[in-house]
């Protein structure tokens, strides 16, 4: 028995017909390798220290076993490549025909990491078709697991957890396309779900649960559609998306009269499905929510091009806001000013004062306090003098009479 990269490998007894010997994936019976111009061209042309490691490796397996290595030749289709182009050290493990990749990474010098010769053996191991101990089909057989030092967690010893019997024919049921039970499309017909015996408070505490994460999930889409404005009736001229980021910014400039620099507009982008009797509106964000009002408060000069532009809101809101629009209508109708503010509808009567609907607190008949009544200046209380008080005028008074 010779330990080589910490892997017991035993010298290759004659070949006996029967399963491959334990700890190999497959019965090897040649190798080749592409070594060593191949590996120096790939590891780098600096790389004849590293090159140099490889042929050591090899050279110890050879001599430890009856495996054989010979060079890469021109047409062979066979080949472990040797690369060092990404990090770490790893290989595949067994024949796996055509060229197959084992890297050791050129960043580790000789002696260190992946060039430790008991690395570059381990990993040539792997290649010729051996697990770690530890995967080893007969590992039971030289080893003991204390499985009580082992947290619960990762527990699964053969005939409990994923090893057990039921445990390894149900998850292969599932590779077949077998269903669990309860989800099979026929399950009504063997079972009935008693749903009374569901608890309903847990039920109710789901529905609260979803009802927050809506409303999480509502504000967080709200905020990152704040900065952002739909542009409807520009031709589709573009032939990439600098010319259609040109294209907003020019019309943002010449026809809102609003400075805009490039580093000012977030993204650009056309939406919706490509038709040959409209243009598609573009959706585009700003870095500031200054900029953006700025737009919407000059977006009336668009109509001179036949252009309009709005604000980017949720299918939900896009919905509420319809369904208002009636309601806001007949407001107008009224003689008061209305608006749609997001998703509700701000009123404001004649007088241009904001109806405030009536608190509930406050019963039918209870007078409000009025408001409107200005309260009378408070008089300032003048303090009552003192002829006692000593300044310095009188103390200077004083002294002169004295004198």
């Amino acid at each position: 028995m010779h330990c080589v990269g910490g892997v017991y490998v035993q010298a290759c007894p004659p070949k006996r017909a029967g399963s491959p010997r334990p700890g190999l994936a497959h019965e090897p019976t040649w190798f080749t390798v592409v070594w060593p111009l191949r590996a120096q061209q790939l590891l780098g042309a600096t790389a004849s220290g590293q090159v140099q490691a490889i042929m050591d490796g090899i050279e110890d397996l050879a001599r430890s076993s009856c495996v054989k290595f010979k060079p890469y030749k021109k047409g062979d289709r066979d080949a472990v490549v040797i690369q060092g182009s990404r990090r770490g050290c790893f290989s595949q493990v067994g024949y796996q025909g055509g060229y197959q990749v084992l890297n050791l990474s050129a960043r580790h010098p000789v002696g260190r990491g992946c060039f430790r010769h008991g690395t570059v053996v381990h990993e040539m191991l792997h290649t010729l078709g051996f697990y770690h101990m530890q995967s080893s089909p007969d590992r039971d057989e030289f080893i003991d697991v204390l499985w009580e030092n082992i947290v619960q967690l990762f527990r699964h010893p053969v005939g409990r957890g994923c090893f057990r019997h039921g445990t390894v024919v149900h998850e292969m049921l599932h590779t077949l396309g077998f269903y669990h039970m309860q989800s099979s499309p026929d399950r009504d017909e063997f079972i009935d779900v008693l749903w009374e015996n569901i608890v309903q408070q847990e039920m109710e505490h789901l529905k609260n649960i979803n009802e927050e994460n809506e409303k999480r999930l509502d504000i967080l889409e709200k905020h990152s559609r704040q900065k952002n404005l739909i542009l409807f009736g520009m031709k589709e001229k573009e032939k990439s998306y600098e010319e259609l980021e040109i294209l907003v910014k020019d019309t943002i400039r010449n026809t809102l009269n609003i400075d805009c620099d490039k580093n000012e507009i977030d993204f650009v982008r056309r939406i919706g499905k490509l038709t040959h009797d409209r243009p598609r509106p573009i959706l585009f964000g700003l870095n500031t929510l200054g900029k953006k009002i700025k737009i919407i408060k000059s977006k009336k000069k668009l109509e001179d091009i036949g252009a309009y532009i709005t604000e980017d809101y949720p299918r939900k809101i896009l919905e509420k806001r319809k369904s208002l629009q009636s309601q806001l209508q007949d407001e107008i109708n009224k003689g008061n000013k209305a608006r749609i503010v997001y998703d509700r509808l701000v009123v404001t009567n004649k007088s241009n004062k904001r109806s405030l609907s009536q608190s509930p607190e406050t019963k039918e008949g209870d007078k409000l306090p009025n408001l409107n009544t200005r309260q009378a200046p408070k008089k300032s209380k003048q303090q009552p003098e003192t002829s006692n008080r000593l300044t310095i005028t009188s103390y200077l008074k004083g002294k002169k009479d004295a004198a």
